[in-house]
């Protein structure tokens, strides 16, 4: 879609001025780089997983026990997020690839609850159920010397939403590239996929790690942003609000996965006061994309588009024959 990078910034922007004095725009544009690392794997390659609350978290803790032991740079730590989530996504890979539907399915679920138990277990390092407390947000550094101060919330929204950019960015162009037309091929026929000669499992484990490094990167993000690393990071419940996300929003498109994540979390900051069961309209939000609209939000709309746009240019030929004759 040619406007789908205006219509990001347009958003963005928006989002960022609505928002001024508030934190929450920053925690948008970090779960819309998670939301758009699971739409790689759900979205473009058909894979449901509940397993990127692991990737997420695992990076989050990685992050900051990092930070707290090395004095290194936000780049460098968002680097290392965004590896130990494709570590992660390795092994992950490594088990649950050898199943297919729901067996996967139920895999990925099993392995995001063992990580969640390991974390709980190993409380010398993740802080157990008090969480991984005392980090501190690093600034933009290159050789120990300060480029962008990120202490402020203004400077620390700025950089996520460069990262942001740099992952909707990627994913665009990942679509349009060879490696995403296979990954499209294998959510819509996968043994048509493999009679044509590509390996599958070596392309699904391309969209796993990839899927891993994006969520690292929003995992470590996160860690920065909270400079404290809850338990809840690495739960199912993560997971869970990553698929809501991108389903509401729209599995079709790159936006999809960031208006699904805005529309996600503007609800909970501003119905979450008002009544405390404000998930009920994301379910029913959720069973309405799934059964009525077939689609999420953006693909809604862009299909209304495309009909108008279809209905005008009929019109055009109609007016143009009858000017002929």
């Amino acid at each position: 879609m040619r406007w789908s990078f205006p219509i990001l910034l347009a958003t963005m922007g928006a989002l960022a001025w609505l928002s001024a004095s508030s934190s929450l725009p920053t925690e948008i544009f970090i779960f819309a780089i998670a939301a758009l690392g699971f739409n790689v794997l759900y979205g473009m390659t058909g894979l449901l997983s509940f397993g990127q609350s692991v990737f997420f978290g695992g990076a989050a803790y990685c992050c900051g026990l990092l930070g707290m032991a090395y004095p290194l740079g936000a780049p460098m730590l968002t680097l290392a997020g965004g590896l130990t989530g494709l570590l992660v996504a390795l092994f992950f890979s490594l088990i649950s690839l050898r199943s297919r539907g729901i067996y996967f399915v139920m895999l990925t679920l099993a392995l995001g609850q063992v990580g969640y138990f390991l974390a709980l277990t190993f409380k010398e390092y993740t802080g157990g159920e008090n969480g991984l407390s005392g980090l501190a947000r690093p600034d933009v550094t290159v050789f120990g010397r300060v480029l962008f101060e990120l202490q402020s919330p203004a400077s620390f929204m700025g950089y996520c939403a460069a990262v942001l950019i740099l992952a909707f960015l990627f994913v665009e162009m990942l679509s349009r590239s060879p490696l995403g037309s296979v990954l499209t091929a294998l959510r819509l026929n996968e043994a048509r996929t493999e009679v044509l000669g590509y390996r599958t499992r070596w392309f699904r484990l391309a969209a796993f790690s990839i899927s891993g490094f994006m969520t690292g990167v929003a995992g470590a993000l996160y860690a920065m942003f909270l400079r404290f690393v809850p338990l809840n990071t690495i739960d199912f419940e993560t997971a869970e609000k990553l698929v809501i996300m991108t389903i509401i929003g729209g599995v079709g498109s790159s936006l999809g996965p960031v208006v699904g994540a805005a529309l996600f979390l503007l609800a909970a900051d501003l119905l979450s006061p008002i009544w405390p069961r404000w998930l009920m309209i994301m379910g029913v939000l959720l069973v309405l994309v799934v059964m009525v609209f077939k689609g999420g939000v953006v693909d809604l709309a862009l299909a209304r588009i495309r009909q108008r746009r279809g209905a005008a240019r009929d019109g055009a030929l109609r007016a143009a024959g009858e000017d002929a004759a």
